[in-house]
């Protein structure tokens, strides 16, 4: 280091002259240190392993690999950065990383083109472990996100609110976000990437263990639930936790963990079951139907229950540990589950079945309840479903007094007689009705009806039940609409008008027996002609007749299928207009059809339709 200083020369009693000299091989001295990260905050004296940690203080070079740290315990690194101060002020601060090895003690400081002595009478740094947070979907969800507001998992939010989205993990209540308040512990963010985009949402620990969203602090323009709402269901998304340690500000993160998004609870598909209470609750055995959701509770007041459950899921379920009041069960396959409280002892069977029990029926839709017109509802019911999308009603058919939509999907056991003893609906009947009365449905809804294959000589066709007649009048689905895999019907019911039911009673019996050939229904007797129209809106006929007393219907005994079938060639590519004559075709039965009279019929049919 060059130096070029000036002297002056006196003689007494004024100065001679002045005089410059030049003084070389001058060695900085050590920096003197001032201060650690976040000066006067609990942040200033203590980080961990791996952490870069700020220093201030005075004659630090410009150049940050010449300025080297030792830390407690005599680790030793360069810094990484440099950033000036006041010019002149020789002010400024390094930034390093803390060595693996430190300990807690003095930090001081040397400049390796300074004269080789170290700072003194530094700040001490404490050296802490970092805390290590891990997240996932709590396991109540089964490793599946089902969507929102569909069950309650507790009464964790505040105010008292059931909430229904939970995350597990690890250190939720060591993780704080220094932006919104440096004192309350356990509030972070949670990150969801999906997409290519990543959404940040506030949470707040439970307990160390387990978190719920944090609804009233920081960004309420939405929340988890909302965001996996936008996710189509077997799509994959990852999410990890993330937040500032209570003593400093640096930041902690899980690692990105994948969550498959379920499909979604459909509302009125949830069937309680209180572990502590089982057999009291339903009973030695339960039927349900598949495609609903087993919602497992301890039951009230009760401690943790311990359930096992072969082949609805593994190893030993424990329902309330760690406070979470639900477990939830997907039924996707059916047979025959003992579930077996292995606390109490005792044991019942659930019986998962293609069609649940007739109980009634369930309603959307009520004074509280006006979300159907804007925002559509999917609905099951003992495995029937119904799929109103967004905007299918009209605002038009609300009243002065009524300004919601509700609707209902019952089902009914069944007590029918028909004409035709062979024909069958598995003894299920179902009904879909709209309030107040639709007369112009803007988008289609689909209905789909299950069936069970016991007692059955014949795939099924979608029959309404006319009482007047005894007839089933068939809807005509299509081949493709039949799920002989799943044993379920879809029908999609048309957008378009409907009429009014100001008609009456009598006008409203009318039109729940519309005439065979009508679009999108057919008379169906056994051993009568059919003929197949493609589906459309029922004509002159009230929307709450058009989907009435529906069932899977078959036959008992076999027939003769499409032997006996005319295509028109008029009809267009795959609709497969004409006439079918299905009889039956076992000789020991009461209602058999010889092959030549079948012929005859179906002949006869068709010249009459030609």
């Amino acid at each position: 280091m060059t130096a070029n200083m000036y002297a002056v020369t006196t003689a007494d009693p004024t100065p001679t002259s002045w005089h410059r000299f030049t003084v070389t091989g001058i060695k900085p001295s050590p920096p003197s240190v001032g201060t650690i990260n976040l000066p006067g905050t609990p942040a200033d004296d203590n980080a961990s392993v791996g952490d870069e940690v700020q220093i201030s203080g005075y004659g630090f070079s410009s150049d940050a690999a010449k300025n080297l740290v030792r830390f407690g315990g005599g680790k030793q690194a360069s810094a990484t950065r440099y950033e000036g101060g006041m010019p002149g002020s020789h002010h400024g601060w390094i930034y390093v990383t803390v060595p693996e090895g430190t300990q807690t003690g003095e930090l001081s400081c040397r400049r390796t083109d300074g004269d080789g002595r170290w700072s003194t009478g530094g700040p001490v740094l404490e050296v802490k472990p970092a805390t290590v947070v891990t997240a996932e979907l709590h396991s109540s969800y089964n490793g599946r996100y089902t969507g929102p507001r569909m069950a309650s998992n507790g009464y964790w939010s505040l105010g008292g609110t059931e909430e229904d989205w939970l995350l597990q993990g690890t250190n939720f209540s060591k993780l704080r976000i220094w932006e919104y308040d440096e004192q309350t512990a356990g509030v972070f963010w949670l990150d969801i990437e999906y997409g290519g985009h990543t959404y940040s949402r506030i949470m707040r620990a439970v307990s160390d263990t387990v978190a719920v969203p944090h609804r009233n602090r920081g960004e309420q323009s939405m929340f988890p639930e909302e965001v996996f709402g936008d996710v189509p269901a077997g799509a994959t998304v990852e999410i990890r936790v993330r937040g500032h340690e209570l003593t400093n500000g640096y930041e902690r993160t899980s690692a990105w963990a994948p969550v498959t998004i379920g499909e979604r609870p459909y509302y009125g598909s949830m069937y309680e079951l209180q572990a502590a209470t089982m057999v009291a609750w339903w009973g030695a055995s339960k039927t349900i139907a598949k495609g609903s959701w087993l919602r497992i509770t301890p039951g009230q007041g009760a401690s943790t229950q311990m359930l096992t459950a072969p082949g609805l899921w593994s190893g030993v379920l424990p329902v309330g540990a760690d406070g979470v009041a639900t477990r939830l069960v997907p039924l996707t396959t059916t047979g025959t589950y003992t579930i077996t409280n292995q606390t109490s002892g005792e044991s019942t069977q659930l019986v998962v079945a293609d069609v649940g029990p007739p109980d009634g029926g369930r309603g959307y839709g009520s004074d509280t309840q006006r979300d159907l017109l804007a925002e559509g509802v999917k609905m099951r019911v003992d495995g029937a479903e119904i799929d109103v999308p967004p905007g299918a009603f009209s605002a038009d058919d609300l009243t002065p007094v009524r300004q919601y939509f509700s609707i209902r999907l019952d089902h009914f056991p069944d007590t029918v007689v028909p004409w035709d003893s062979t024909l069958t609906n598995g003894g299920h009947l179902f009904s879909l009705s709209v309030t107040p009365e639709v007369t112009r449905l803007l988008k289609p809804i689909t209905v789909t009806i299950p069936y069970e294959t016991a007692g059955r000589a014949t795939v099924p066709f979608l029959g309404m039940w006319d009482p007047d007649s005894k007839l089933y009048y068939d809807f005509g689905v299509r081949e493709a609409q039949i799920d002989r895999v799943n044993h379920r019907i879809t029908y999609v019911i048309p957008a378009g008008d409907y009429a009014s039911q100001a008609g009456g009673a009598s006008a409203a019996r009318a039109a729940a027996a519309p005439a065979a050939g009508e679009p999108g229904l057919r008379a169906a007797p056994s051993g009568a002609s059919r003929a197949a129209p493609p589906p459309g809106p029922p004509q002159g006929r009230p929307f709450n007749h058009s989907f009435r007393q529906v069932g899977a219907v078959s036959s008992t005994v076999s027939t003769g299928g499409d032997t006996y079938t005319w295509v028109s060639p008029r009809s267009p590519v795959g609709d497969d207009w004409g006439v079918r004559v299905d009889v039956v075709t076992d000789p020991a039965s009461s209602s058999y059809v010889p092959p030549a009279k079948a012929q005859e019929v179906l002949d006869v049919a068709v010249d009459t339709w030609q």
